[in-house]
């Protein structure tokens, strides 16, 4: 029992071990590995390849290292110890990690922590400092030093020594010579001096191209550096990785060079490279004044210039920017406070040291303070609430760097930038997900993503209820979306071939239907999840569409249904045109006979009274015909002679007994080709002219039709006028409306002008009415060019 409690005691430990972010190694006295966790393996590889291993087989020379005589202090005299250390891998890959030894029954045990980004971002804040510190102490030797050549050394050593470069040194060119001679350095051994005596300027090369161009040279690759072979065994040897060149200037001429070599890869950026402009035409500003002899007045110049340019740069800033004492009064305050805090300067200053930060962020404030005060020239930064002087509280990110021991500040320097707009953006991103999640749970639709291995990423509620309904199990993140129980086998087949077709970057929708247990069809669609160009997984939707399916299916059925009944239609059409129209068109022309040889008035007058009403059947029939062909048949585009169509229905129309004694004027304006319809086109002027001829009153004289059109490039406007009976205004609303007919002795279906309605919409056209009782009507019909 002892055994077994004390073999899940090592299994609970052993579990606890490899969920640590930490890595752990246990090391035995032969210097084997007995175990690592996760993490570690991650590193060094699995358990089953490292059990047979030591640590001098997993890195060749690691006994000649500093961190291996810890380890061995530890192993043999059992004494712990935590430092941080660069680890070199076998692929000169670097990374740091924060170690803690520790000695155990069976050896030792190292922990490890990655810090890697950390110690970046530090080496980065450290940069930053050092250029900092650097600058700020070229600008106060600057002022200090009376000439030339204690600038240019002070400049090197404060290079070194604030700066951390590896090596400074000054050069002055010499043209009749055509070389660079060094006047000044730190960090050069003496037996190296040689190589910068009287350096000679090649053609580009890193000196020449600075004297050619007049501004700065940077490397950051030393094996394609245009430089002696000699220099670069140099760089090697001092392990110099990069390098700047920067132009020194007297007067605006360039007599020299400022050279700084850094043992960090790829040390000089923009920033840097303005920051060390800036500190060359201090330097440059310098020489000048000591070239004119005019130390004392130069100087104040300098120190002038430089105070108005941190004045500029401290109260032009947005931040807030303060001084205070060691007590913690405040004894300066930047103009900014005004547009951040609402106070003025003054009334910043007056106000209490903890007044104006939150409650909740004193004892912060006075921890971070006590700690500051023991640190000179360190910084601590933090974030902060600030009391605004309208009683609301301001966000800010400060900073606080000690500076009571610098000469001419002594006071902690703070600076505090309005971060309220960023918290306020991430309150909104976080209601932004609450609100997105809120939205995706609230619907019957089902969403879930899958990751590349099928395995479910998220869900909403109501796919998690349906996991739940189907398997009578929660739907777990992570599990295979291909193993679902209660789903069937071929349904999981199915959609592993859905999720196929979407990481491979394919967006696309499925409809799927079921019967059992009740009829429902399901419409899914399926889009790639990418970060950056590459494809991680896919999101899934899934929408009941069972009502818009049945709706659809009713449609399908019923338009069957209508395609059967338009076939029937235009069956009876037919009928209408060929074996209701034989009949009377045989009838017309046995009235024809009977007109010819009959001399009876009586009879004539009922013949007469027999023909017209047969026209008007038969013209009746052709408009039912006409509509039906307008509804039905598709637009036939093609080029129309204008001219020539109007002709044709005019002479048509001409001969029959209403059109005697009109005269038919025609005025055409075509400059374009005009495209249609050409048979809903000549509908269209058989219509209207005839509409003409009809409502003509034959008692009137000198009557007239008029047809007149004028074509664009993408209208054609048709107009025909007439002088007939004309149309009251209450009809006017009324006249295109199928079977209406005006009151009075003229023939007609009330069916023609509704087809030319029809027909010049079908047109894509408009028709207008301009018409007065007992003068004339004019129709207006504006038709669009269907130009190809």
């Amino acid at each position: 029992m002892e055994q077994y409690t004390n073999n899940i005691s090592r299994r609970q430990i052993r579990h606890t071990l490899d969920s640590l972010m930490e890595g752990i190694q246990v090391i035995d006295f032969n210097w084997r590995y007995l175990y690592v966790n996760t993490v570690m393996a991650q590193a060094i590889g699995p358990e089953d390849n490292f059990r047979i291993l030591t640590m001098m087989d997993k890195y060749p020379g690691i006994e000649n290292t500093d961190i291996f005589k810890v380890l061995q202090d530890c192993m043999i005299n059992r004494t712990p110890d935590r430092l941080e250390i660069e680890f070199v891998y076998l692929d000169h890959s670097v990374r740091w990690f924060d170690v803690s030894i520790i000695a155990v029954e069976e050896g030792i045990c190292i922990m490890s922590l990655d810090i890697t980004a950390h110690k970046l971002a530090e080496e980065k804040s450290e940069k930053a400092a050092r250029l900092y510190a650097f600058i700020s102490q070229v600008n106060q030797h600057i002022v200090r030093v009376k000439d030339e050549a204690a600038l240019f050394h002070n400049s090197c050593h404060i290079a070194v020594e604030f700066g951390k470069f590896k090596i400074a040194w000054i050069g002055l060119f010499n043209h009749s010579e055509k070389n660079i001679s060094i006047v000044d350095h730190s960090g050069i051994p003496d037996e190296n001096l040689s190589i910068f005596t009287n350096l000679p300027y090649l053609l580009d090369d890193s000196q020449h191209i600075v004297l050619r161009t007049g501004t700065h040279y940077i490397c950051n690759d030393i094996e394609t550096a245009p430089c002696l072979p000699a220099w670069k065994s140099f760089a090697k040897e001092m392990a110099i990785e990069s390098y700047v060149v920067l132009p020194v200037k007297k007067l605006g001429i360039i007599i020299g060079t400022f050279n700084l070599y850094s043992t960090i890869p790829n040390f000089f950026n923009s920033d840097e490279l303005r920051l060390l402009t800036e500190m060359m035409d201090d330097i440059s500003f310098a020489l000048d004044a000591f070239e004119k002899a005019k130390r004392h007045d130069i100087a104040e110049e300098l120190i002038i210039k430089n105070e108005k340019r941190f004045r500029a740069l401290i109260e032009k800033s947005t931040d807030i920017k303060t001084l205070s004492t060691i007590e913690g009064k405040i004894i300066y305050a930047s103009p900014s406070i005004k547009k951040i805090l609402g106070y003025t300067s003054k009334e910043f200053i007056s106000l209490p040291f903890l007044a104006i930060f939150h409650p909740e962020d004193t004892k912060a404030i006075i921890n971070l303070r006590e700690r500051l005060l023991k640190s000179r020239g360190k910084s601590f930064s933090k974030q902060l609430r600030l009391l605004h002087k309208n009683g609301h509280w301001i966000w800010c990110d400060g900073t606080i760097t000690n500076m009571l021991h610098e000469e001419g500040i002594g006071a902690l320097v703070s600076n505090f930038s309005d971060i309220s707009e960023k918290k306020s953006a991430a309150g909104q991103r976080e209601f932004d997900r609450n609100n997105l999640h809120a939205l995706i749970n609230n619907t019957n639709d089902l969403m879930w993503s899958v990751d590349t291995n099928y395995n479910l990423i998220t869900s909403n509620q109501p796919f998690d209820n349906l996991v739940r309904q189907a398997s009578g199990k929660q739907a777990v993140k992570e599990t295979s979306t291909l193993h679902l129980e209660g789903f069937p086998e071929e349904q999981l087949r199915r959609f592993k071939k859905f999720y196929d077709r979407a990481l491979k970057g394919e967006t696309f929708t499925e409809i799927e239907y079921d019967s059992s247990p009740v009829e429902i069809w399901s419409e899914f669609s399926f889009y790639p999840i990418r970060k950056n160009k590459e494809i991680i997984g896919t999101a899934c939707y899934s929408h009941d569409i069972t009502n818009r399916m049945i709706a659809e299916l009713k449609l399908e059925r019923q338009n069957r249904e209508l395609t059967k009944t338009n076939h029937e239609l235009d069956r009876f059409v037919y009928s209408v045109s060929h074996d209701l129209r034989s009949p009377l068109t045989s009838i017309l022309g046995l009235i024809s006979f009977i007109e010819e040889d009959s001399m009876e008035k009586e009879t004539l007058e009922h013949i007469k009274l027999i023909r017209n009403n047969i026209e008007r059947l038969d013209g009746s029939i052709k408009n039912i015909l006409s509509y039906s062909q307008n509804n039905r048949s598709g637009l036939e585009i093609q080029r129309i002679d204008v001219k020539k169509t109007i002709a044709q229905v005019i002479d048509l129309l001409r001969n029959g007994k209403n059109s005697r004694d009109i005269d038919f004027q025609v005025e055409i304006q075509q400059e374009i080709d005009f495209y249609s319809d050409f048979r809903r086109f000549t509908i269209i002027l058989e219509n209207l002219i005839s509409n003409a001829i009809k409502h003509h009153s034959d008692a009137s004289s000198e009557r007239f039709i008029k047809v007149s059109c004028c074509s664009s490039e993408n209208t054609l406007e048709l107009i025909v006028e007439d002088n007939g009976i004309g149309i009251a205004d209450d009809n006017h609303e009324k006249i295109f409306e199928m079977f209406f007919r005006i009151s009075g002795n003229t023939d007609g279906s009330g069916i023609g002008l509704y087809i030319l309605k029809e027909a010049v919409e079908k047109l894509q056209g408009s028709v207008k009415l301009i018409s007065k009782e007992g003068i004339g009507t004019t129709f207006i019909v504006t038709l669009k060019n269907l130009t190809p």
